[in-house]
């Protein structure tokens, strides 16, 4: 490569032999020769020196040089994927090694040791309400009235039927009752009749004895008391079957008649269903329940409870229900930013959307002001883990990797790189790690948002 071209030369005109004789040296003749000169010099290329430039291809490689230099040390030419972060929009923490002993953190919501949901057990439609939420209630007040035709229609025909089956079997026992009467009194004659004949059978006996009576008419008469005893026999026999009989009938229409009256009862109560009454002494929980609306069977019309000594119900995840155990402390912030004390009464053993139910005593007397339903900051402490574990803050970072890796930090280089993790528990502050880096590294705790299909970080 030319640093230049050298031009063309331009034509000369050289004077002619004995041009220039008989003019004077420097005078006009010498003038073309100096001019000619001139331009030779300035036609001709200018040669630059050697070391120049070298110079300049040294410098130039120099620089080259320095830019590889400083890309290799700004990107990671590999295949990874990098992304550089600037050191001030993340947050480390350093791993260390501890007791564990979680502190979860819940809300709680005061509820009444006692209440009882009221239902209706008859579909039917609201003709009075006569209460409004907050109200305090006796026992049997009655709350709701309802209406269904069909319940009520059934109920009267039943009525209706019962009476007119009720009515036949009065009748019925009345019947039997009456033969039994004329079977006893038909043994009583019987017997009366048996008894003139003996008294007259002797009597006729006695004057046969003297000759006063004729032989075949005593036999008359004790052929006659004969027959009247055997009759007296099979009417006795006829009046204990009797007996026994109408016994039995009387027995069959009292449990068809309690039958019938317990039918009756039945339909009553379905009646008497339909107006809804407070079962308790207690306070009305809100309700929407209004006048002309249909409600259908089982519906929760309204709760009745008695606040008293209330409780508080706190839901925390499945995860600890092995480390949670009745009679655990616990505590409840107040208005005024302290904590009192609360102790886990019962666990229920349900299992909710992965949550567990837990119920609490105030430790002290709860303080006046609290309603149902209000909803309080709770802290339960659990029991410490059996070993020391690898603690780390908790932070945004488990939203973006679900707590199976994290970015560990090289502070020589800059340089963070994923490191698996395993997940022991966690709490609002803390993550227990069963693995996962080793004490002291720096960890960064703040949201992966952005960052997750990163491979590495570079933290400047």
């Amino acid at each position: 490569m030319t640093l230049h071209e050298a031009p063309r030369p331009h034509p000369v005109v050289r004077p002619g032999p004995g041009a220039g004789a008989g003019r004077r040296p420097g005078a006009e003749g010498g003038a073309p020769a100096a001019a000619q000169q001139r331009l030779e010099a300035m036609d001709r290329p200018l040669k630059r020196p050697v070391w120049k430039g070298a110079a300049a291809w040294t410098g130039l490689a120099a620089l080259c040089a320095a830019v590889i230099v400083l890309a290799a040390t700004r990107f990671d030419w590999s295949d990874d994927r990098v992304i550089q972060v600037a050191r001030a929009d993340v947050v480390l923490d350093r791993v260390r090694l501890g007791p564990f002993q979680p502190v979860l953190h819940a809300t709680g919501q005061v509820k009444p040791r006692t209440s009882v949901a009221l239902q209706n057990s008859i579909s039917g439609r609201v003709d009075a309400v006569h209460v409004k939420p907050g109200d305090r209630v006796s026992a049997g007040k009655l709350l709701f009235e309802l209406s269904n035709p069909e319940t009520e229609m059934s109920f009267f025909t039943l009525e209706v039927q019962v009476a007119e089956q009720l009515n036949a079997l009065t009748q019925r026992e009345q019947s039997l009752e009456r033969g039994r009467q004329e079977d006893e009194l038909e043994v009583l004659r019987l017997t009366n009749e048996i008894a003139e004949l003996r008294i007259q059978l002797e009597r006729r006996r006695q004057l046969l004895t003297r000759g006063h009576d004729k032989p075949f008419e005593v036999d008359a008469l004790m052929r006659q008391q004969t027959h009247l005893g055997a009759v007296l026999e099979m009417r006795v026999g006829m009046l204990k079957s009797r007996i026994q009989w109408q016994g039995d009938q009387a027995q069959q229409a009292r449990t068809l008649s309690g039958n019938l009256m317990r039918n009756l009862e039945t339909a009553r109560a379905s009646l008497d269903a339909l107006n809804i009454r407070a079962t308790m002494d207690g306070t009305l929980s809100d309700f929407s329940v209004k006048r002309g609306e249909v409600v259908e069977r089982g519906a929760n019309l309204v709760t009745l409870f008695e606040l008293g000594t209330p409780i508080i119900e706190a839901e925390v995840d499945e995860l600890y229900l092995d480390r949670l155990s009745i009679g655990d402390e616990a505590s409840w912030r107040d208005g005024g930013g302290g904590w009192r004390a609360l102790r886990v009464r019962r666990i229920l053993p349900e299992v909710i959307d992965g949550k567990i139910t837990l119920e609490m005593d105030f430790v002290d007397a709860p303080p006046d002001g609290l309603v149902h339903g209000q909803r309080l900051d709770i802290q339960i402490r659990t029991r410490a883990l059996a070993e020391d574990v690898l603690i780390l803050a908790n932070g945004g970072f488990l939203a973006q990797t679900g707590g199976n890796w994290v970015f560990v930090l090289d502070e020589a280089s800059g340089r963070a790189t994923r490191v698996p993790v395993e997940i022991l528990a966690t709490t609002r502050d803390e993550v227990a790690l069963k693995t996962g880096p080793a004490p002291g590294s720096a960890v960064v705790v703040s949201s992966y948002l952005g960052l997750a299909e990163a491979d590495y970080l570079r933290i400047e």
